[in-house]
């Protein structure tokens, strides 16, 4: 094992008490807030699917994103298309979604997808952000993985 990710990961035992914090740590994950930042476009998400845009070549990014589909969303699937296949395991929800708190994942092939449903959902016409961030273990998202989003 590479010597740096023993010290990180010793790091993170010390620093995070207990192992499902440190599990947590390792998965790259999703999430979902509300408004926007300021360095990335706005995309409009209208009812059905919409390709948002791909990873950066780090594996991570934030889609700042519209609902124009004239309702409230009540559940978003976000996949994630590799273009490789990938592990089946590793890849999490974020713990601090704002927005359709709850959320399930799924690796098939190369297509990681993740549903969000729940409360609070995210009313028409109103600005939100999907965020990727890398796991502190495992690593980033795949660099240049196309992103959808699909409004049910």
């Amino acid at each position: 094992m590479n010597p740096r990710r023993i010290f990180v990961l010793a790091l993170l035992v010390v620093v995070m008490p207990g192992a499902v914090l440190v599990q947590a740590a390792d998965n790259p994950t999703v999430g979902l807030l509300a408004g926007h930042n300021s360095l990335t476009p706005e995309v409009a998400v209208p009812a059905g699917t919409t390709k948002i845009g791909t990873l950066n070549s780090v594996g991570e990014a934030v889609f700042n994103l519209v609902n124009t589909s004239g309702k409230p969303i009540t559940s978003l699937v976000v996949a994630i298309d590799a273009g490789a296949a990938v592990k089946p395991a590793g890849y999490g929800c974020s713990m601090f979604n704002a927005l359709l708190k709850t959320c399930a994942v799924d690796v098939t092939g190369n297509v990681i997808t993740l549903t969000f449903s729940g409360t609070p959902d995210i009313k028409a016409d109103a600005q939100f952000r999907l965020g990727f961030a890398p796991g502190i273990i495992a690593g980033p998202w795949p660099a240049s993985a196309t992103v959808t989003v699909t409004v049910k």
